[in-house]
């Protein structure tokens, strides 16, 4: 089953002005013959790839008790490269 998911976001209008919409449509297949990802990571030389985590109510799995970020009842991974 494939889904098209949208979410609105008005980072490009307060860029490029708001007189026309805009939209980013990405395709997320994997490459079948050479199992490359559609989207990689990489940091620079001598840099390391870091990942955090914003915790909702529930936790990661979401039925978890404890310490939150936000009030919001879900999670966030944020993965990103830092430069040593």
């Amino acid at each position: 089953m494939n889904t098209i998911s949208f979410k609105v976001d008005r980072t490009f209008s307060r860029e490029f002005g708001m007189e026309k919409g805009y939209a980013i449509a990405i395709d997320l297949t994997g490459d079948k013959t050479s199992a490359q990802p559609p989207i990689g990571l990489f940091t620079l030389k001598n840099g390391d790839m870091m990942t955090s985590y914003i915790k909702g109510v529930g936790g990661l799995t979401g039925l978890e008790s404890g310490e939150v970020s936000t009030p919001v009842a879900g999670a966030k991974r944020i993965i990103w490269g830092l430069v040593a």
